[in-house]
């Protein structure tokens, strides 16, 4: 798993949603930051890491989703570390369940990232104990709701990336999209991925007390 986590995070896109989420971390940490200065110990952060979480999505998570679905059992196959492997021991299910931990791994990890960071500055910023209170509840939703990107993203990634070794991406892509559409049409945002994931979060939100800053 270790090793194929590596090979994703060495493609363009697996760096790119890497880019995205160190990108990601450093803008909320400089907004929270400049929240502080300017409104003082009782400037409005709470809401911060929940709109990272809706950014990290697009910008962290979707990219190294897209990696996963691009050409990575012919790429193992190309480069003979599916090969390798055989050699070891392993089984061509052994490396598929790799693959798909090594997806989840690098989506958990680009969409943790910045969550993580905006919620633990707003919490260091926090002006009352009770106000702790509130921030520790965000934390816990958008590490859950990262958990639940990883969990939706990977097996679609990895899914798409079997059914069409060669055109994975064009599948995944095209499944986001329809499901997009499909949505559209019914006019309910359930019906898509990303929205899905958007409601997701707004419910976990709920559940804590927190459905105001959904």
């Amino acid at each position: 798993m270790l090793l194929s986590g590596r090979r994703l995070g060495g493609t363009g896109l697996g760096r790119l949603g890497r880019l995205g989420a160190v990108g990601l971390a450093a803008a909320c940490l400089s907004w929270i930051v400049a929240l502080r200065v300017q409104g003082g110990a009782s400037a409005p952060m709470l809401a911060v890491p929940v709109k990272a979480a809706r950014a990290a999505l697009w910008i962290a998570a979707l990219p190294v989703a897209l990696g996963a679905a691009h050409q990575r059992g012919l790429s193992d196959r190309r480069d003979g570390f599916e090969l390798s492997m055989l050699a070891r021991g392993f089984s061509s299910q052994d490396l598929r369940i790799a693959r798909l931990a090594a997806a989840f791994g690098r989506i958990l990890r680009a969409a943790l990232l910045p969550v993580v960071v905006a919620a633990l500055a707003s919490i260091a910023c926090s002006p009352s104990l009770a106000s702790i209170g509130d921030r520790l509840l965000v934390l816990v939703v958008v590490v859950l709701q990262s958990l639940l990107v990883g969990l939706v993203l990977a097996p679609l990634a990895v899914g798409c990336d079997v059914l069409a070794p060669s055109r994975g991406r064009t599948l995944c892509i095209g499944v986001l999209a329809a499901s997009w559409a499909l949505a559209d049409v019914a006019s309910d945002a359930v019906l898509s991925v990303t929205g899905a994931l958007g409601v997701s979060l707004s419910a976990l939100l709920s559940i804590v007390g927190l459905g105001r800053i959904g």
